[in-house]
């Protein structure tokens, strides 16, 4: 290419083609087919962006029925739901938190959730925000307290929730009643509470109820001795004054292991129709004048009350017992002790509370208040009232309060202590009773011979305490008997065997090693069904002949007893048997 051709401007080519357009058949062709693939690739992108159109219309809709039901749970759920922002104020919260607080949800938005947490647990909140903000979550019980003053237990659950997400927000929370969550713990509570007391007082009346028996054994050979030397004394009065202050000493004794008995469960009720209203007038009456200088006695007895079925020398002693304790309560000061009687409603929710047997039920009973304005008893002593190691003091013998409980518990009752530190102490007695019953019946006087019958003929004594064996020995011979002694229930067997023909009665303890006394009585009738048979035991006639009723038994004798009782007996017997 020469210089002249290079300095020529360039011109532009035309294809080949129409001399009018400069473009060809084929470059035509392939334009339309190229806007024709454009066209049907926007149909296409069109038709797409329908399908996801309706799509995103749909999942609007889910979303909107989503938050509708997340809405519904969340105002509705049966917990508490607050958001709190980095001050700890209110963010959101659902109308469950919003009527445990007593407020209207929106007034609530914006105030401070620590203005809504109890007093007592205002240190505790800050706490629990602060654990949850160090670690990310806590977990705490706390008291709310309602703008109505109402305090509610509740569960707080929290959550940290700093993110970019949420700049403001600081704490999520999740809020349970659980009020009755501790009701229900506190009802178990009382319950395994009454599982202890009936387990301790069970041990215990196991322990009573064989110290109590071998004490009556004990008393036996005392009184019968003491009554034995006083009848054949003849020497000066001092003996006979020491000899009748040994007797005194041992009645005395003996009333203390009935009531020991009683507490185990097993003290001889002689239940009748008993005036409670007058029982206690009566026995307020005799020691208003021993009871603590300044103390105050008020006595408010409900009109109409019903009679109730009970052993009138028990109740007597329980309503001299609960005296002494309050009298007690206000030693060395001045203070009032309350008594009084009434018809009351006890609701099945109060029987946990109660000390009282499995027998007892809701419902309508007359009741024996004793309170008193004294110092009142702390948890320690409220659990250890009815043991017989405690003790306030109570003058003269007994078991004081725990005797209480085995009276109330041998008369199908119950009984309640109200008591704190500072506030006094109120012993309530429940009593069932028959409807329609206002009047007691008079009690029925026993009587006992003055004199000392005589008998004949042979006795067998079956007893495995040698001293009680040889002092019912010398009693018996006191009364006229000639006397076979037995120490177990086999050897009375043989003996009784031997001279069937000439002993005229039998008198067999219910306790003894080896062959039991069902058994030894079995075999004695057996021998010769016809004779009488007196059963001997320092328990209550009801836990020993009440199952040997009906086979033949001819009666019953509880140690320790007089000469003179004794001989009532079997004097009774044997004209009886006659």
């Amino acid at each position: 290419m020469t210089d002249d051709e290079r300095s020529k401007p360039l011109e532009p080519q035309r294809p080949q083609g129409s001399p009018e357009t400069g473009v060809g058949p084929d470059q035509r062709d392939d334009a339309a087919g190229s806007i024709s693939q454009r066209v049907d690739s926007l149909d296409s992108l069109h038709a797409e962006l329908q399908t996801l159109k309706l799509q995103l219309s749909d999942a609007q809709k889910q979303l909107k029925g989503s938050r509708g039901r997340y809405a519904t749970l969340f105002e509705q759920s049966p917990v508490g739901y607050v958001t709190l922002d980095n001050l700890g104020r209110i963010e959101e919260i659902n109308l469950t938190t919003a009527k445990l607080l007593a407020a209207e949800r929106e007034a609530l938005i914006g105030m401070k959730f620590r203005d809504f947490v109890a007093r007592s647990d205002k240190s505790a909140i800050d706490d629990h925000l602060r654990k949850c903000c160090q670690i990310g979550q806590a977990t705490s019980e706390i008291h709310l307290a309602a703008k109505d003053g109402r305090e509610t237990p509740v569960e707080l659950r929290s959550f940290c929730s700093m993110s970019s997400d949420e700049p403001g927000t600081a704490c999520r929370m999740v809020i349970t009643d659980i009020s009755e969550r501790l009701a229900a713990q506190e009802q178990r509570r009382q319950m395994e509470d009454q599982v202890r007391r009936a387990q301790m007082l069970e041990s215990l009346n196991s322990a009573v109820d064989r110290i109590a028996h071998d004490f009556n054994d004990f008393l036996m050979v005392i009184l019968g001795n003491t009554e034995m030397a006083a009848r054949h004394s003849s020497a000066s009065p001092e003996i006979d004054e020491c000899l009748g202050q040994i007797k005194s000493s041992a009645l005395q004794a003996r009333s203390l292991t009935r009531q020991m008995l009683t507490y185990a469960g097993k003290g001889k009720c002689t239940m009748e129709t008993v005036d409670l209203n007058q029982i206690v007038s009566e026995t307020a009456g005799l020691l208003k004048e021993s009871l603590h200088e300044g103390v105050e006695l008020r006595l408010t007895l409900a009109d109409e009350l019903p009679a109730i079925e009970a052993d009138a020398s028990q109740i007597r002693q329980l309503v001299k017992n609960l005296l002494g304790h309050a009298s007690d309560s206000l030693a060395n000061q001045k203070g009032q002790i309350t008594v009084q009687t009434s018809i009351d409603e006890v609701q099945s929710a109060e029987l946990p509370g109660l000390y009282s047997t499995d027998e007892f039920t809701a419902g309508s009973h007359v009741v024996f208040k004793v309170s008193d304005t004294g110092p009142g008893l702390d948890q320690a002593a409220r659990d250890a009232l009815f043991r017989p190691s405690f003790t306030t003091r109570l003058a003269g013998p007994g078991l004081g309060l725990s005797a209480v409980i085995g009276i109330v518990r041998g008369h199908g009752g119950a009984i309640k202590v109200d008591s704190e530190l500072g506030q006094g102490t109120t012993f309530s007695v429940y009593f069932p009773y028959k409807e329609g019953v206002t009047k007691a019946e008079p009690l029925q006087g026993r009587t006992q011979p003055t004199e000392i019958w005589q008998a004949t003929g042979q006795i067998l004594i079956a007893d495995d305490e040698p001293t009680v064996l040889d002092t019912l020995r010398r009693m018996c011979i006191r009364l006229g008997f000639s006397v076979h002694t037995a120490q177990d229930g086999a050897e009375a067997v043989e003996v009784f065997q031997e001279h069937s023909d000439n002993i005229v009665a039998v008198l067999l303890d219910y306790e003894m090693p080896g062959m039991s006394c069902e058994e030894t009585f079995e075999r004695l009738q057996q021998i010769r069904p016809e004779v009488p048979v007196i059963l001997s035991s320092g328990y209550a006639e009801e836990d020993t002949a009440a199952h040997l009723v009906g086979k033949g038994l001819a009666g019953f004798i509880q140690k320790p007893y007089e000469l003179e009782k004794l001989s009532a007996k079997l004097q009774e017997m044997l004209r009886l048997g006659q």
